[in-house]
């Protein structure tokens, strides 16, 4: 009973559960786990320790790079596109006809 919210229904529960298990009649598991939960003092958020909040951080940190890394990519795929353009268009009457090769 100790660490109850009602130490007098938590005991009439058990009470109640234990004359259903000798008379060999249906449990409801479900409910009465749910009933003793909801007896738990502790029910409340614990405080965080260090070592937890350090793995929130790089949890979040490896969350942002990997965002960015994608952002990245793409960003880089349009660079490369972008560049490419620039030089065909400086380049073209150096290249001539090898700017049509490259492009294909």
């Amino acid at each position: 009973m100790a660490g109850s919210r009602n130490p007098a229904a938590k005991a009439a529960e058990i009470k109640r559960t234990a004359k259903l298990y000798k008379s060999g009649a249906y449990i409801d598991i479900k409910a009465v786990q749910k009933s003793r939960v909801a007896q738990d003092v502790t029910k409340k958020q614990k405080k965080t320790t260090k070592r937890q909040q350090q793995k929130i951080a790089l949890k979040k940190r490896l969350k942002a790079l990997n965002l960015n890394m994608v952002n990245l990519l793409k960003f880089i795929e349009k660079v490369k596109v972008h560049i490419f353009l620039v030089v065909l268009v400086m380049y073209q009457w150096q290249l001539g006809l090898w700017a049509e090769l490259i492009v294909i």
